[in-house]
């Protein structure tokens, strides 16, 4: 044989067992990874110094090349003609063999995952557990997010693989881990493939909390990216099974799901009739957080209705139930929105030291949109009283801060923290 893959076969040749081992298991796995040392333990079950040395010695034979610097201490590596390397798996490697490298892969990036989720979003039970004894994991608790990213391109191909092969279990699962990625970074493709993806295989698994996790999934993505009436589909749906199931933490999700999609198409009574549903549901099973939450939400709807007493004692339920506005973001939007509640009733200057309170803490966390909205608030009450240079000083500053939304954020927000 002449020509590249002749150069190839040469440098194969020299390499010890193992790390032609190493070559074509690397070969074996479809679509794209992130081939680090951390992959590579996993598929060989070798420690982390050894996969390293061995990349570094295919790296030494032309076979695999460094192409970014890695999430840890280790270099990303490709494949210099990922064709030769699974051209030589096929020859030298049994079906099964292939098939338990990629069965490797998936459950390696699936534990990973896993304990990302659990170290972002710590108070959200997993519905998974992490085998943490097999695959150890590659990241401290502060790089849960930056490897989660970083890999996006992983764990796309191991979904696919787990959908290929029928390992359904591992599927909904590694959605499942996927959430916090989803919902901070919103990519639009993969949150799609996730949602039909790991819905179909939790629903083929059986399992009846699988599949309304994946429907919250889907429905939350759907309702994102601007199409609220598929979203109300599903939320529909997550409803539906969990009444069945008499599962009142779910079908309080599901109604809260249904309520966001009412008041973004505009119709505050289904959507206030939705949270009322949620609230009661929520207060029913102690999930003291969603009951904040969709207080906070009705809040919100009644007082731009204009039904200051309602609004009032929904926003101060909210807020009475939040930790500190220092430390949440929800508990500050609740004093916020309270503040304008009471200018509204004419309780001046609680009104306006609530929002300067407020407006504090948005400032120390840079919360860009609701500082503009308060800012706006200032101004409209300064305006009422004849401080028109006041209220000009103040619109001026909320024109300098702002910038254009992005699209589903704040939706997003509130069903991401939904415990």
């Amino acid at each position: 044989m002449t020509g590249p893959d002749a150069v190839l076969d040469h440098g194969y040749a020299k390499l010890a067992p193992a790390v032609r081992r190493a070559y074509r298991f690397l070969g074996s796995l479809p679509g794209t990874v992130v081939i680090d040392a951390d992959l590579t333990g996993a598929l060989n079950t070798v420690d982390w110094d050894t996969a390293d040395s061995l990349l570094r010695t295919l790296a030494d034979h032309d076979l695999a090349e460094p192409c970014a610097p890695g999430f840890r201490r280790e270099r990303r590596y490709r494949l210099t003609a990922h064709a030769h390397a699974r051209r030589l798996a096929h020859a030298h490697d049994t079906p099964d063999e292939r098939l338990a490298a990629v069965r490797r892969m998936c459950e390696w990036i699936t534990t990973c995952a896993l304990i990302a989720r659990q170290q972002l979003l710590p108070r959200n039970p997993s519905l998974a557990r992490a085998d943490t004894d097999r695959y150890p994991v590659p990241f401290a608790d502060d790089g849960a997010m930056p490897w989660l990213n970083g890999h996006r391109a992983t764990l796309r191909t191991a979904l696919w693989a787990t959908t290929t092969h029928g390992w359904d279990e591992l599927g909904w699962q590694l959605v499942h881990s996927m959430w916090p990625l989803l919902a901070e970074k919103r990519p639009v493709s993969l949150w799609a493939e996730a949602a039909h993806l790991g819905l179909a295989a939790a629903r083929r698994t059986g399992h009846g909390w699988a599949e309304r996790e994946m429907l919250f999934c889907g429905a939350t993505g759907l309702l994102t990216f601007g199409a609220p009436a598929d979203a109300l589909g599903w939320f529909t749906e997550l409803k539906q099974s969990a009444r069945t199931a008499r599962d009142d933490h779910d079908e309080g999700r599901g109604a809260f799901g249904q309520a966001l999609c009412h008041h973004q198409d505009a119709r505050s009574d289904p959507a206030l009739f939705c949270l009322d549903q949620a609230i009661t549901l929520w207060d029913a099973c102690g999930n003291h957080e969603g009951t904040a939450l969709a207080s906070l939400t009705a809040g919100e709807i009644t007082l731009d209705g204009g039904d200051l007493p309602r609004a009032t004692a929904l926003l101060t339920r909210a807020f009475d139930l939040l930790p500190p506005p220092d430390t949440s973001f929800e508990a500050t939007c609740a004093l916020a929105l309270l503040g304008q509640a009471h200018l509204q009733a004419g309780h001046h200057e609680q009104g306006i030291a609530e929002l300067h309170e407020a407006l504090k803490v948005f400032e120390h966390d840079a919360e860009i949109r609701w500082q503009v909205r308060v800012l706006d608030y200032l101004a409209r009450e300064a305006t009422a009283h004849g401080h028109h240079g006041s209220a000009q000083h103040l619109l001026q500053q909320a024109a300098a801060l702002d910038e254009p939304p992005r699209p589903g954020e704040e939706t997003t927000r509130l069903l991401a923290r939904l415990p």
